[in-house]
């Protein structure tokens, strides 16, 4: 595979992100046939390779936001801690998530951060095929420990989210519409002010972009 040129390969590899967030990418590379195969470094195994087709429209883009991790590093302040939820047994012990074992996330996985000053924020990018108005829709863990969010795209605010107040967790949607053009563009999450010092964490479980309205 030509990593300079790779998108003229005959064969290409990519990381197998679920069959809704790989749509976008078989949808951007349209003619090719996508197979999932099963690799194992440790050991060999015959693995008959599996077809797989988009499960999602070419207007729709499902970004599991665990899958953003790590956060870019940005000359802004990055979060003081963030990883994949749920961690590995050895890190849990040493985090309180309190009752978010009890919530249902899209992929049985979400992305956790903790901010605990005001220049803190996550940073991460997303590449549009197409430019025009989108819809996104963000998935939110809620509960009376989250922080109330910001969410920035190229530095202009582009939504405030108040988040549901209740005394376990519960994942809620929460709606807003942005104007991109074709690229890629970058977005951060920050807590809005008044949620800090108290509440100081959120977990975010995926972001939908359906595009509603071409570039004008």
């Amino acid at each position: 595979m030509n990593l300079w040129d790779f998108e003229s390969s005959d064969t290409i590899f990519v990381r197998d992100l679920g069959d809704r967030s790989n749509s976008a990418y078989m949808h951007y590379m349209k003619g090719r046939d996508f197979y999932r195969v099963k690799y194992s470094p440790l050991r060999y195994e015959k693995v008959q390779p599996i077809r797989t087709t988009p499960v999602i429209p070419e207007h729709v883009m499902h970004v599991e936001m665990e899958d953003k991790f790590p956060p870019y590093l940005t000359q802004q302040g990055t979060p003081d801690y963030c990883n994949i939820y749920p961690v590995p047994d050895h890190v849990d012990p040493y985090l309180d998530f309190g009752d978010i074992t009890r919530v249902s996330l899209s992929k049985r996985a979400a992305l956790f951060c903790r901010l605990t000053t005001a220049d803190q924020r996550f940073t991460f990018g997303q590449y549009f095929p197409t430019g025009g108005r989108y819809a996104a829709t963000m998935g939110v863990v809620s509960g009376s420990d989250f922080g109330d969010l910001e969410v920035t795209m190229e530095d202009g605010l582009v939504a405030s989210i108040d988040l549901e107040r209740q005394s376990g967790s519960s994942l809620n949607e929460y709606v807003f519409e942005i104007e991109v053009s074709e690229g890629l563009h970058t977005f951060q999450i920050a807590l809005r002010p008044g949620s800090l010092p108290e509440r100081s964490t959120f977990m975010i479980d995926f972001i939908r972009f359906v595009r509603v309205r071409g570039a004008s």
